[in-house]
């Protein structure tokens, strides 16, 4: 008698999802350090006013002149970053020529305050966030020039992490063995 076996396997696939936080590049990223890791210029590190935004520290600038807060950030070329900072004023005059905060990733500039008529600074804290960044060599400077006339804007939680790849939906497969 003949006999006729059919056998099915099926393929399990383990998915390992990779963490939903990637790894932040700046060192001192809430300035609870003082002044380590960061190329100051005359901004400071300071407490108080309407407080850090995390922890105790955060960088202030209260010149009359523009000057740089600045950190060079170890980088993989050809990848793209998300920045993400919390930018605020002590007694808000708001953005103008004479009182702004402009970023520049590797030179560019990336954000300018006096560009940003949604943000309200006033005595809290903002987020702000730039996705998809390009990194195009293996050290990029992530810099934050301001001016203050006439009060101080204050910045803290500054992040820097690789973009997360653009999600697509796995096709499912499945494996079958008929004898």
């Amino acid at each position: 008698m003949n006999s006729l076996s059919r056998v099915f396997l099926l393929a399990g696939v383990l998915v390992i999802a990779p963490s939903t936080e990637a790894a932040n590049i700046v060192a001192n990223a809430g300035f609870e350090s003082v002044y380590a890791s960061w190329t100051f210029g005359s901004w400071f590190v300071c407490s108080g006013g309407f407080g850090a935004h995390s922890g105790t520290s955060f960088a202030c600038n209260g010149q009359l002149t523009p000057t740089t807060l600045s950190q060079a950030l170890v980088t993989d070329p050809g990848t793209s970053y998300d920045l993400s900072f919390w930018l605020g004023q002590v007694n808000g005059a708001g953005s103008s020529d004479n009182h702004y905060v402009a970023v520049t990733w590797a030179g560019a500039l990336v954000y300018d305050s006096r560009n940003d008529t949604l943000a309200n600074f006033q005595n809290h804290w903002v987020q702000i966030s730039i996705p998809a960044l390009q990194a195009t060599t293996s050290t990029t400077v992530l810099a934050f020039t301001g001016l203050n006339v006439p009060s101080n804007w204050d910045l803290d939680d500054v992040s820097v992490s690789p973009s997360a790849p653009a999600s697509s939906a796995p096709e499912p497969t499945t494996l079958a063995l008929c004898f």
